[in-house]
């Protein structure tokens, strides 16, 4: 999938975001009007209709929710976490920064992350210049390929300096969050210290070490970091019809 093509990941908003509050009460009225008029023609169909109607109508005035055709750009891996620092274990490396040896990277734009037992480590992460508006920091993954008892972790690290600097914070250590070594989602969700203390960047991301176990072919399906937010994939005949990305709003 291409991330420039622009049908692919054409968001399409499921949420009336102009007219306030006199906006929703006039939808909400003539919703039911409609549903309503089903039920002298349809009988007990029109009753059932209007019950999934009002429980639809009811998520989508708690529920912040977009529908992306295909899959969201914003949830592939290599958009979300560009880059990686490789280490190995039995030499030392030429270069560490996207060397692309234990994860490579795949036209999906997923990553693949492949290790012998005992041969090295792999950080896949991004860098964040600036503080979030919730001054929070969110990560959503979806592994799969995952090995028995395998050493991953969300690693969360703090440096001081200039844009260019990387010197580690005085005051926080980084932070490593074990992940259960098991296919599926995987949420990450700490405070942002981008101007707390000396941190003046941050980077987030997710650390496999081989140390005690092979990675053959563990993959990065999704990789996802604005607000804290499900998502849905919507497959139909073997093919990615839509992404439901959806948070509950902050007034419920």
């Amino acid at each position: 999938m291409r991330p420039d093509s622009v049908e692919k990941y054409r968001i399409v908003p499921l949420a009336i975001k102009t007219g306030g509050e006199n906006a929703i009460m006039i939808f909400e009225k003539r919703f039911k009007m409609v549903f309503e008029s089903l039920l002298p023609i349809f009988g007990g169909t029109g009753a059932f209709v209007l019950t999934i109607g009002g429980c639809l109508w009811k998520v989508f005035r708690s529920y912040h929710v977009q529908c992306v055709k295909g899959e969201s750009f914003e949830n592939a891996p290599i958009t979300t976490l560009p880059n990686t620092w490789e280490h190995s274990y039995n030499e030392t490396l030429a270069h560490c920064f996207k060397r692309m040896v234990f994860a490579k990277q795949d036209k999906a734009n997923k990553w693949h992350i492949h290790m012998q037992k005992g041969e090295g480590s792999v950080y896949v992460y991004t860098d964040m210049y600036n503080a979030s508006a919730n001054k929070q920091r969110f990560l959503r993954l979806r592994l799969t390929g995952v090995p028995a008892n395998a050493k991953i972790s969300f690693v969360h690290k703090y440096w001081s300096g200039t844009s260019r600097e990387y010197i580690e914070s005085e005051f926080h250590p980084p932070k490593y969050t074990p992940i259960k070594p098991v296919n599926g989602v995987h949420k990450y969700l700490e405070p942002s210290l981008i101007g707390v203390d000396d941190v003046t960047k941050e980077q987030l991301g997710i650390h496999f070490s081989a140390r005690d176990v092979a990675y053959k072919d563990c993959v990065v399906e999704e990789a996802y970091m604005k607000e804290p937010t499900n998502i849905c994939n919507l497959i139909c005949c073997g093919r990615h019809g839509f992404t439901l990305l959806y948070r509950r709003k902050e007034n419920n």
